[in-house]
C-alpha cells in the first residue's frame, strides 16, 4: 500500500510515529548491530517484501530523525543506526532520555512546534502556529489535522519519556547492566570541565572524554560491560589527545 508524501513548505511531514521508528531502529540493532548492512536486508527487516513507495518513506523517516545513516560505497548502498540511535534504545536511563529528545528535535518542523507547544493537550491554535512555523498554509483542514495528530503523538511519547523516573525500555529484554555498574551521576557530576582527550571504540561508536583518572577508568569498564554485551571478541581502543599546555 503506497503512502502519500505530504510537503509543507520546505518540509517533508513523516507518516510514521516516533516510537515505531524507535522500535524499528532496535529490531534494526537486534539484526546487524552497528552494521552496516544494505537496501535489500533493512528492506526485509521492516517487513517488506518488495521495493515500495511506503518502504522509502519508512527509510526516510528513520534518516530525517537521525536513527539511520545511508551512505554510497561505489554503487552499494549501506545503511546503519546511529550512535545517537545506540544511546536510545541501548544507553541507562539518563542517556536515553537525552538522547530521545535529541531524535524529535532531529525532526526540525517538530524542534519549531516544540518551542511554541510543550503540552500535547494543550495544541489551541495550532494551525496558525503551524502556517507562522513553515512559512505556508496547509493546502486543507484534513492536512493540517494529520499533522497535528501526528505531532501530537510524537510529543506525547516524548513527554512521556522525559517524565518517567525510570525511562520506558525501548528493548524490554535489556537490564542496563552498564547503568545499574556505574550510576549516571557519577557520569554527570564527577568529572571535571578541562577534556584532555578522548576514547573511541569503533564497533560501538562511542565516544567517551577523558578528563582525569575517574573519568578514564571509568571509560575503561564502560567500554568493557559493552564489549561483553556486544560479543566482540577483540578490544581495539583508539585515543585522541587534545594539545594542551601543561
Amino acid at each position: 500500500m503506497a503512502i502519500a508524501i505530504i510537503t509543507l513548505g520546505l518540509y517533508t511531514l513523516p507518516n510514521y510515529p516516533l516510537s515505531k521508528l524507535l522500535g524499528q531502529t532496535r529490531k534494526i540493532h537486534e539484526e546487524i548491530g552497528e552494521g552496516p548492512a544494505g537496501n535489500a536486508q533493512i528492506m526485509t527487516i521492516l517487513g517488506n517484501k518488495a521495493a515500495s513507495e511506503s518502504f522509502y518513506k519508512n527509510r526516510d523517516d528513520l534518516e530525517a530523525f537521525g536513527l539511520i545513516e545511508i551512505r554510497t560505497r561505489g554503487r552499494r548502498l549501506e545503511i546503519q543506526i546511529t550512535p545517537l540511535a545506540w544511546r536510545a534504545i541501548e544507553g541507562d536511563t539518563v542517556q536515553r532520555r537525552r538522547a530521545i529528545e535529541n531524535v524529535f528535535d532531529n525532526f526540525e518542523l517538530w524542534k519549531k512546534l516544540r518551542e511554541r507547544f510543550t503540552d500535547a493537550n494543550e495544541l489551541s491554535g495550532f494551525a496558525q502556529v503551524l502556517e507562522d512555523v513553515a512559512e505556508e498554509k496547509p493546502p486543507d483542514e484534513n492536512t493540517c489535522e494529520r499533522i497535528k495528530r501526528r505531532f501530537h503523538d510524537d510529543l506525547q511519547f516524548l513527554n512521556d519519556q522525559l517524565s518517567s523516573r525510570f525511562i520506558t525500555p525501548i528493548n524490554q529484554n535489556e537490564k542496563g547492566a552498564v547503568a545499574e555498574k556505574l550510576p549516571s551521576d557519577i557520569l554527570e557530576s564527577a568529572l571535571p570541565k578541562t577534556v584532555v582527550g578522548t576514547v573511541t571504540y569503533p564497533e560501538s561508536g562511542v565516544s567517551i572524554q577523558i578528563k582525569d583518572e575517574l573519568s578514564f577508568e571509568i571509560a575503561q569498564m564502560l567500554l568493557e560491560a559493552m564489549r561483553k554485551r556486544l560479543g566482540i571478541a577483540k578490544k581495539p581502543m583508539q585515543t585522541s589527545l587534545q594539545d594542551t599546555d601543561m
